[in-house]
């Protein structure tokens, strides 16, 4: 689909106000061009989507510049911080990378010698290597069970519950 030559000139219109730091919404009504009408036009033509992105991160810019003198734009201080807040959330969220909040999540294990080590023989025990019983002073609070191959599961578990 073509853009007709009575729109386009309209369509750059409304992309030149949003590099300058207009929302759609206003370049469009500054315009006079229906927001759909423009929307439908940028998404039929590859070269209108580019120079859009790059018209949008280039009125983000302008927005992130304005908060350097927001206190000579508003002679009311807490005007002034009503609007600087709302332009750094607004940056937040449509460019999370160059304006978003920084998260950084750092994780430390520590563990003590012989819980180390009581995981170690348990893992040798679930790969089937023969260890020898434990030291019953490392028992806490268990019976040991020795369990022999050719024993029926009756007779272990009359051990197990003695």
């Amino acid at each position: 689909m073509s853009t007709p030559y009575d729109i386009y000139p309209q369509v750059l219109r409304v992309i030149d106000l949003i590099s300058n730091g207009e929302t759609v919404t206003a370049a469009c009504k500054k315009v006079g061009l229906p927001i759909p009408t423009f929307k439908k036009y940028v998404a039929n033509q590859q070269e209108l989507q580019d120079a859009l992105i790059t018209a949008e991160q280039s009125g983000q810019d302008i927005l992130a510049d304005t908060l350097i003198d927001i206190d000579t734009r508003h002679s009311d201080a807490r005007m002034a911080k009503v609007v600087s807040e709302n332009i750094k959330w607004l940056l937040s969220k449509r460019r999370v990378k160059d304006y978003g909040d920084k998260v950084t999540v750092e994780h430390t294990i520590t563990a003590d010698a012989a819980i180390i080590a009581a995981l170690d023989r348990g893992r040798e025990r679930a790969q089937g290597r023969l260890l020898p019983p434990p030291d019953p002073a490392d028992v806490i609070d268990a019976s040991f069970v020795e369990v022999v191959e050719d024993a029926s599961e009756a007779a272990i578990l009359a051990e197990i519950m003695a």
